[in-house]
């Protein structure tokens, strides 16, 4: 406790309920504490016997963060004779007055929201927990690149440093997965001695997360095969080869087979790395047996590639040629004579 930080009044009423004196000659008295905290009126000096009250009370003050005491404490002072010629004084107990200290703060933090993959848009709306240790101590939002925090709040109990851990809450849909990442974020907390607390975060720290957007799609193709010279059957297995010519060279993106009539091929997987135009060429393998060989044809199969932002692809084709390949039977005679 600092001397002077308080000062009280002592004040002569005229009874116990402390109702006030009428005339000019009314006691009165303002003092201030020592560094003990002991409040001293000094000496008053009484010149008849009697019964005198005094009120006492602390003056409030504008001190940021201190309560003060409101009671009114009322001391009885008797004086009587005490036949040797002098006046004794005897008062009741001294009150005692408390004061109590408070001060609070509060820490609202930002952060950003990025993508890879596309931009980031206001409709990306993600959470975020804030925890100290076990305990959740704020949470956050963002919509677009902006993430907003509720507000931490402090008392003097709170005086000190604290670390907290920040972590996106589970999230997978339209293509988007919550980040794993994990920010952990420093603030140091100080009484200023006015009711307020200092909030102070550790320098050169951020808050940013980021997500990945991917989108997938695929094209499964078909086709037909015939025959000329006989019917195909079963028996008729054929093998065929899709692929794309790209700046590393010429890329096999599917295989495919025909048992009799139909063709199937395997599966085309898109990522985003696929958006855009892919002009494929599809081919017949080189066979040769039983009076069949393998069709020279050659058909060119355009599929244009595009994001519905959604973490789907659209895969459409130009055109949509047919996919036919067409053999023929030759049947050879030999003759041994």
């Amino acid at each position: 406790m600092t001397a002077g930080e308080f000062s009280f009044t002592a004040t002569e009423v005229a009874d116990a309920d402390g109702t006030a004196m009428t005339g000019n000659s009314v006691y009165t008295k303002t003092v201030t504490n020592d560094a003990k905290g002991n409040v001293d009126f000094g000496s008053i000096t009484y010149d008849t016997e009697g019964t005198h009250f005094y009120k006492i009370t602390e003056d409030k003050r504008n001190e940021g963060g201190i309560t003060y005491d409101v009671t009114s404490h009322i001391v009885k002072v008797t004086v009587t004779d005490n036949n040797s010629g002098a006046l004794v004084a005897e008062g009741t107990t001294a009150p005692t007055f408390h004061n109590s200290y408070a001060a609070s703060g509060q820490l609202t933090m930002t952060g950003t929201k990025n993508m890879t993959g596309r931009a980031v848009t206001s409709e990306d709306t993600f959470n975020y927990t804030v925890k100290e240790g076990d305990k959740t101590v704020a949470t956050g939002t963002s919509k677009g690149s902006d993430i907003t925090f509720t507000p931490i709040k402090y008392n003097l109990t709170d005086k000190g440093t604290h670390t907290y851990t920040i972590t996106e809450d589970a999230f997978d849909a339209h293509g988007v997965k919550s980040s794993a990442e994990t920010v952990t974020y420093k603030v140091d907390v100080a009484d200023k001695g006015d009711g307020t607390l200092t909030v102070t975060p550790k320098a050169d720290q951020t808050i940013s997360f980021t997500n990945t957007y991917s989108a997938s799609g695929s094209l499964t193709l078909s086709g037909t095969k015939s025959m000329t010279g006989r019917d195909i059957t079963n028996q008729d297995n054929f093998a065929y080869t899709i692929t794309e010519a790209t700046t590393d060279g010429v890329k096999v993106v599917a295989g495919g087979t025909s048992i009799g009539s139909d063709i199937s091929f395997t599966k085309i997987s898109y990522t985003l790395a696929d958006v855009g135009t892919h002009n494929y060429t599809i081919s017949e393998d080189a066979f040769k047996a039983n009076g069949v060989e393998s069709t020279a044809q050659k058909i060119a199969y355009t599929v244009v590639v595009s994001d519905n932002g959604d973490g789907t692809l659209n895969v459409s084709t130009a055109g949509d040629p047919e996919i036919a390949f067409t053999n023929t039977y030759t049947p050879t005679a030999t003759k041994s004579i």
